[in-house]
């Protein structure tokens, strides 16, 4: 079966099957996927198309990847040429400035060309040709790169360069280029670019639900199910450490002994890095009652709760006590 292109060169330029006239049929078109001649089919039945003159192993990978090229060039020049933008779409996660656990998915919006007023096609980039080159006034590299068939390489990416991998499977694909944006939802991928944002505190809007942790300036500390960040305004003003865990890292939410065990682990970790939290887990004098039910005081010879040990006097913590609960989890 004869394969059917709606493009083709005609000297150094892209054209289209449907800016192709009557009077142009005798025009020279050449086949971007075997460099052989093409002619243009401008009948009125079937719809029109470019078709080789001689039937030839024609690679339809080649034509995809050489088309793609040459309309992202042509897209992203008349972007600079005429003070368009070229925009890409990224998810990035906003990181709370004053609480590292505390994180929302985000999404960017930038324009390239104020980034990268530069383009070649490849143009060698150190050991690397990368199909398309954008570059900074300052020589800041940015590599387009079509996939076919063939991703990026490891090494490639491994080069630390910012990488936009954009995949082609049809010319309609190719003919979304121009619509002057990108987006890592769709078909392009984006390498080495910097996900993280730190954001202002977004305490009294955010309403991420889950589990917190929390040490008072009395040495207390509590482990908070079931609640919003922006329910805890109040509780984290007065805290001295805070530490957000995500809904569904522990199942939906922290029930029963899973509970249990993260409490503990909370508190032999805070205390590890400094955190003055006082709890009877810590303390060399407790024990657990066969039934986790609670904990009993050795040297109180008395049942007691975890938090007594702020207000008590022979606090005494030991990390071979405490080291069981270090490795919970793990």
């Amino acid at each position: 079966m004869a394969i059917k292109y709606k493009y083709a060169w005609r000297g150094e330029k892209a054209v289209h099957i449907d800016s192709v006239l009557p009077s142009d049929r005798k025009g020279e078109y050449t086949c971007m996927g075997c460099d052989k001649a093409l002619l243009p089919a401008l009948g009125n039945i079937r719809q029109h198309h470019f078709r080789h003159k001689v039937v030839a192993n024609c690679s339809p990978e080649t034509y995809l990847h050489r088309l793609a090229k040459e309309k992202f060039y042509e897209t992203y020049k008349n972007c600079l040429d005429n003070g368009f933008p070229f925009l890409i779409d990224l998810s990035v996660v906003g990181k709370c400035i004053d609480y590292d656990q505390c994180k929302r998915p985000q999404k960017e919006t930038h324009d390239l060309t104020e980034y990268f007023p530069i383009i070649d096609i490849e143009t060698p980039h150190g050991k690397f040709i990368p199909d398309i080159l954008l570059r900074s006034a300052k020589g800041v590299p940015l590599y387009i790169e079509i996939k076919v068939s063939h991703g990026c390489t490891q090494e490639k990416i491994d080069s630390g360069n910012k990488i936009i991998e954009i995949e082609i499977n049809s010319e309609k694909d190719i003919e979304d280029l121009s619509k002057n944006r990108l987006t890592d939802l769709d078909n392009s991928i984006f390498f080495n670019f910097v996900r993280e944002r730190l954001v202002p505190c977004l305490q009294k809007e955010c309403d991420r639900q889950g589990s917190a942790f929390l040490v008072y300036s009395s040495g207390k500390s509590i482990l908070r199910n079931k609640c919003r960040v922006s329910d805890l305004n109040r509780a984290i003003k007065h805290s001295v450490y805070f530490e957000w865990i995500d809904e569904g890292s522990f199942g939906n939410f922290l029930v029963g002994q899973i509970a249990c065990d993260l409490y503990k682990k909370k508190n032999a970790e805070v205390f590890q890095k400094g955190i003055p939290v006082k709890n009877c887990y810590l303390c060399r004098y407790h024990s657990i009652s066969f039934d986790d039910a609670g904990i009993y005081c050795k040297h109180l010879r008395r049942q007691t709760t975890s938090t007594f040990a702020a207000e008590c006097d022979i606090f005494r913590p030991d990390i071979e006590v405490y080291q069981q609960y270090l490795e919970y989890f793990v």
